[in-house]
Order: C-alpha cells, then structure tokens, then sequence
C-alpha cells in the first residue's frame, strides 16, 4: 500500500473512500495497526482497486528479488569516478 501511495498519490482518495465504505471499522483499523489475519486483510484488499496494488505488489516483490550493492562497492565506484577525474 505504501509503494501505491508513493507512486500513484492521486488515487488514494478514491481508495480510502472505499475502503472505508465497504469494510467495517474494527477491520481497517487490524489493517492499519498491522494485526489483521490473513482472512481480514484479503477481504480488505479484495475491496480495494485491482490494478494499482497488483502492480504495487509486483514492484516490491521484484524489487526483492533484485541482488543488493553493498555501500562498499558504492563508495568504490565513488572514488574510481573521482580519480579519473569525472
């Protein structure tokens, strides 16, 4: 949900509206504090639009995927630009 409302900011309203009209209370507010089961949180995410999640979703899990540098080897390239002089 996070990387949905960075990326796509304009669609939040709509998505809170309804969330909020679809799920009842004690339901969003698991969600929100992070202890909703497994059950709460797809009947949840079932109300909400399909396609800026599963993208969302998809982004984080490749994101994931992904092999990491390390700061050592950024700081590595760093200074190899900086003694070539670029």
């Amino acid at each position: 949900m996070l990387d949905v409302m960075r990326r796509n900011p304009d669609c939040l309203k709509g998505t809170f509206q309804r969330m909020f009209s679809r799920n009842p209370g004690p339901r969003i507010f698991r969600f929100l504090d992070e202890r909703a089961s497994a059950q709460d949180a797809l009947a949840l995410i079932m109300t909400l639009p399909k396609l800026p999640f599963v993208t969302g979703a998809a982004r984080v899990a490749i994101s994931h995927l992904r092999p990491r540098r390390s700061l050592g080897y950024a700081q590595a390239q760093v200074g190899r630009r900086n003694a070539s002089g670029a």
